[in-house]
């Protein structure tokens, strides 16, 4: 149905009613595949009020009027956190990074999640990466404080960056 009836949009909101994004206090940006794991998640089953996702869809020319508009939605947003799967080193928040410190600050906190700089874009072994990835998953939507064994599983989480 989206194909047929939908176009394609630089920045994807969050498909919640505008009375409960009145309410959403932490807004996670991401890009690609990990939005599937966000969006079918238990813990977003659990936080759906005052948690929202956009995915960027385009990162270049980085759509600086859409974002607005998606910030704007959110008159109570405490927190922006960009989540990518890839280590910190690849994927798009080393790109994206300079853009949003500058876009957002004054408004609101900024923290990164994913996995630390590394070498290789994957783990090697599918069940460590299941662990991993569901640890990226479950501090998305951990308000305020790292989880417990985040190094030992690599994860980076940078508070207010």
């Amino acid at each position: 149905r989206d194909l047929a009836e939908g176009s394609w949009q630089p920045v994807i909101d969050d498909e919640m009613s505008d009375a409960q994004a009145k309410g959403v206090k932490r807004l996670i940006l991401c890009s690609g595949k990990v939005y599937i794991d966000l969006i079918s998640s238990e813990q977003r089953k659990q936080n759906s009020k005052d948690i929202a996702i956009a995915r960027v869809e385009q990162l270049y020319p980085i759509p600086t009027k859409r974002l607005t508009q998606v910030l704007e939605r959110y008159p109570k947003l405490k927190e922006v956190v960009w989540l990518q799967e890839e280590p910190e080193n690849m994927g798009a928040w080393m790109f994206i990074y300079p853009f949003l410190r500058k876009f957002i600050k004054g408004r609101t906190l900024l923290h990164y999640i994913g996995r630390r700089r590394n070498s290789s874009p994957s783990e090697g072994l599918a069940s460590m990466h299941k662990v991993n990835q569901e640890a990226l998953i479950k501090q998305a939507f951990s308000i305020g404080k790292p989880l417990p064994n985040l190094d030992e599983l690599g994860i980076t989480w940078v508070r207010n960056v």
